[in-house]
This record gives structure tokens, C-alpha cells and sequence, in this order.
């Protein structure tokens, strides 16, 4: 056996201030990392919304928000319903497997 396979045989890794140091430096990396991901697809998120908002434009979901909301609030809901039922007579679901639960909850509005 010679020095090199004899010191592989008897070294443990996890007991090596290095590899330790190394260990923590990647800990820390992986945290700046997603602190820094968050970060980023916060101010995406921002961004997307200022601009929505300083062009007057509305992404498919606001609207199924906004709907959602104007259904279910207690004081306009009924009002609303009746406009929206009134004005269109039947619903056309395309993609219904892909249907979100926003969308299945308006489905089922009464």
C-alpha cells in the first residue's frame, strides 16, 4: 500500500477544515442566490404592474379577478350577475381541462 491509498483509506471528508470552509461558502452562495432570485421576480413583478397600470392594460387574470370580485361582493354581486347573464346566454369553455380555479369558481357562479 503505498502513502497515497493509505491516506485516502483514513481521511474523512467531513472532518477537513477545508472542505468544512468550502461547505459553508456554498451555503452562503446558495443563500445570496435566492435572496437574489427573490429579489429579481419581485421587481419583475413591479415593474409588470407599473406598466399595466401607466398603459391602462389589463392581463387575463386581472380580469378574472376583478370579475370574481364584482360576483361574490355582496352588495353589487347580484346586479352583476344578472348583466352578465343577461347579456350572454350560454358560455363557451375552451381548454376546460386547463381551467383554473378562478375560472371554475366563476363557471359555477349562481
Amino acid at each position: 500500500m503505498n502513502k497515497r491509498t493509505a491516506f485516502a483509506k483514513r481521511y474523512i471528508p467531513e472532518q477537513d477544515p477545508l472542505v468544512q470552509e468550502c461547505n459553508d461558502y456554498a451555503h452562503i452562495y446558495d443563500t445570496y442566490k435566492k435572496q437574489l432570485l427573490l429579489k429579481f421576480i419581485d421587481e419583475v413583478g413591479q415593474r409588470y404592474e407599473h406598466t399595466k397600470m401607466q398603459n391602462s392594460m389589463l392581463s387575463f387574470n386581472d380580469l378574472l379577478v376583478r370579475l370574481h370580485s364584482a360576483l361574490y361582493d355582496e352588495e353589487i354581486g347580484p346586479r352583476v350577475a344578472d348583466a352578465v347573464r343577461q347579456r350572454y346566454k350560454a358560455a363557451l369553455i375552451d381548454e376546460f381541462q386547463d381551467t383554473g380555479d378562478d375560472q371554475w369558481r366563476l363557471q359555477l357562479c349562481d
